[in-house]
């Protein structure tokens, strides 16, 4: 993180670094002390390959409680993105004005629903 922080020194635009949560490791929860005060927010994923579990993530909820840090969610459902994708690769539709189409708000809402009820459950 300091690589980073040191290689803005010289931004000309203002910035801020989140931590990520990219692995589903216990381990990552020894590191969170050392990092903490340098770092605004963690951000986790609920698809791609950094995709963490349900399980995983409520545990990291309540590790950033315990130490009033903030969780930011990337949340979206891989099986409906999957899916749209393919649909329109099949009807060959690459150019970017399609991206809004297989990125649709509803379906994932559905994690994002899921993880605030968690909040309010720990809160």
């Amino acid at each position: 993180m300091s690589r980073q922080k040191q290689k803005g020194e010289a931004s000309l635009i203002d910035f801020g670094l989140d931590g990520g949560i990219t692995r589903g490791d216990p381990a990552v929860f020894d590191e969170l002390d050392a990092v903490i005060d340098g770092v605004p927010s963690f951000k986790m994923f609920t698809a791609y390959e950094q995709g963490l579990s349900n399980e995983y993530i409520n545990d990291v909820f309540q590790q950033l409680a315990e130490r009033d840090a903030v969780a930011v969610m990337h949340t979206e459902d891989q099986s409906v993105t999957d899916g749209l994708t393919q649909q329109l690769q099949e009807q060959n539709r690459y150019d970017s004005k399609w991206y809004p189409s297989y990125r649709p708000s509803t379906p994932n809402r559905c994690p994002q629903t899921t993880r605030c009820e968690w909040l309010e459950i720990l809160v």
